[in-house]
């Protein structure tokens, strides 16, 4: 029997099939095979595309980048959690309505995102080239504040003969 045959034939040691039988199942299946393959064809080559009346993913990922880093400062004071999460909700609310947006558009976009994978995907692999671009800039800048405040140290350190 031919390797492409399991598809189509219910597989039986014992069973015998005839051409006239296999014919009769491949006319049979052939059909539902072939629109079966048509649709995945269909489904996987067709882009999604985003809605204008939710945020656009550069604009999301951007937002979500400043959120992140919000959480992020908020929970560096050490707050109780009731604490924390009142002032993240108010700060939440301030940066969305700051850049134009409201409470019900970001709601609404954050769910189509999240029912949109790929998108969502594409969203988040964004926001974590960002926060990793700006965390190597922090880690930059850093050090050279420390080596800046090295080289004030050493000058200061050091004794002048005025003579």
């Amino acid at each position: 029997m031919h390797p492409f045959l399991f598809f189509f034939v219910e597989w039986n040691e014992n069973a015998v099939v005839n051409r006239t039988d296999y014919f009769k199942m491949i006319k049979l299946r052939l059909p539902f095979s072939v629109i079966l393959l048509i649709s995945i064809i269909i489904a996987c080559s067709e882009q999604e595309k985003i809605p204008k009346d939710i945020i656009q993913p550069n604009s999301m990922a951007s937002l979500l980048a400043e959120l992140h880093e919000l959480e992020n400062s908020v929970n560096f004071f050490g707050l109780k959690k009731d604490s924390a999460n009142t002032l993240y909700e108010y700060y939440e609310w301030k940066v969305i309505h700051d850049r134009g947006y409201d409470s019900v558009l970001f709601t609404r976009s954050m769910s189509w995102y999240l029912a949109h994978s790929k998108h969502f995907d594409r969203v988040y692999k964004q926001v974590i080239d960002t926060l990793s671009l700006r965390e190597k800039q922090l880690k930059r800048d850093f050090q050279q504040a420390e080596e800046g405040q090295q080289v004030n140290e050493e000058s200061e350190n050091e004794e002048f003969d005025f003579e």
